[in-house]
């Protein structure tokens, strides 16, 4: 089984110290993506519970997710705009 650590693939989610101090020593065993429902599911492995904050991980991810998404709509946009001018 594989293990990524957490922050090599999330390295600037805007979380708090609280949350980034739990997340240390974290690592990912699994990544499933469903493009048609935009669900993301994570398998997460962490020293020590979350707890209650588990819920401002998933929005962080979710914001992160989101942003890249649309940068990247952003870029496709601006090259097809590119292709139509040439």
């Amino acid at each position: 089984m594989q293990q990524i650590p957490f922050f090599e693939m999330f390295t600037s989610l805007p979380l708090s110290r609280d949350v980034r101090a739990s997340l240390d020593g974290a690592y990912l065993t699994a990544v499933e993506v469903e493009k048609q429902n935009r669900i993301m599911r994570l398998a997460l492995t962490v020293p020590a519970g979350l707890g209650e904050k588990k819920d401002e991980l998933a929005a962080a991810v979710a914001d992160e997710a989101f942003e890249r998404a649309a940068e990247l709509r952003d870029q496709i946009k601006a090259m097809e705009g590119e292709k139509d001018h040439a």
